[in-house]
């Protein structure tokens, strides 16, 4: 009596033991992802329902209404007026532009020597970008500035 060769008889078993890793990982990826994922509140009075939210991936935050639904952020849908800034004095130009709703005003040296605004008193602005008139609060807005002694460029 031959026995079989072993490679007749263990197939079935690598095949199954291959099977069991596959549906191993699968499993441990989807435990994986729920772990990410935070259910949303269930609106008052309306059936509840497993939404989820994924926590660990980029975007632009979602803001809960009152009710848990999710809303666009106020900051990419609304719009302001930002105002002329040219001509004033640098710390006066970023407040202005964070009184009218646009959080992120920044400068820069526009004489292109890269000097840094330290003393925010001390500059002016000579350009900015975007001009003045109704935009996205979210964009950023950029004031080039000269020291207060010295003419703008070009």
């Amino acid at each position: 009596m031959n026995p079989e060769p072993a490679t007749k008889s263990s197939t079935p078993q690598r095949i199954g033991v291959g099977l069991c890793s596959v549906l191993v990982l699968v499993g441990a990826a989807a435990v994986a992802h729920d772990a990410r994922t935070v259910p949303a509140p269930a609106p008052p009075g309306k059936p509840s329902h497993k939404a989820s939210v994924p926590e660990s991936e980029p975007g632009p935050p979602v803001v809960r209404a009152g009710d848990g639904r999710p809303q666009p952020s106020p900051s990419l849908t609304e719009t302001a007026v930002l105002p002329g800034l040219v001509g004033q004095n640098l710390d006066a130009a970023r407040e202005a532009a964070r009184a009218a709703g646009f959080s992120t005003p920044t400068s820069h040296d526009a004489s292109g020597e890269g000097r840094r605004q330290i003393s925010v008193r001390h500059w002016k602005v000579c350009a900015q970008t975007p001009l003045p008139g109704t935009h996205p609060t979210h964009i950023a807005v950029d004031l080039a500035t000269a020291r207060i002694s010295e003419p703008c460029p070009g």
